[in-house]
């Protein structure tokens, strides 16, 4: 079975946020400043006004900024100290799958582990928040193991 060290998971899920609201502010900073002055530049009124008319576009990123933001806050108000239920903070590993308590985040490596993070929102945590080691619960018209509890 293996050990996890949940403080370097927690460090990964933060840089995997913080990476996001990088890639956010840069995709905000490229479309809308080509419409602004930028060093010799010059304000361009007319790639302005298509920044209003893509304000949608704008907005998307920005609420995706703020999720990742959001989601900074929710790990670092969340222990990640040792789980004897399934809960938030806590490593499950879900027959042969390992899943983080925090927030959604894409598949990452863990040494040789790859697991991926889930919220408290999510459909999975609720068919087995609770739940303890070796424990069988229901999801998706299967029944699913706890193996590993984190």
């Amino acid at each position: 079975m293996p050990m996890f060290d949940k403080t370097r998971i927690r460090e990964t899920l933060l840089a995997m946020e913080r990476a996001d609201i990088a890639a956010a502010q840069r995709s905000y900073d490229a479309y809308f400043g080509e419409a602004t002055t930028a060093g010799d530049r010059v304000f361009d009124p007319e790639h302005a006004a298509t920044v209003v008319r893509d304000r949608p576009v704008l907005e998307r990123i920005e609420a995706l900024e703020h999720e990742h933001e959001h989601h900074v806050q929710i790990i670092a108000a969340t222990s990640f100290g040792p789980s004897v239920t399934v809960g938030p903070g806590a490593v499950v590993q879900i027959d042969d799958r390992f899943v983080v308590v925090a927030v959604p985040a894409p598949e990452f490596e863990y040494g040789e582990v790859r697991m991926i993070g889930i919220s408290t929102r999510a459909p999975l945590f609720r068919a087995m928040k609770g739940l303890r080691l070796g424990d069988a619960f229901e999801f998706n018209h299967r029944t699913h193991a706890i193996r590993g509890l984190w």
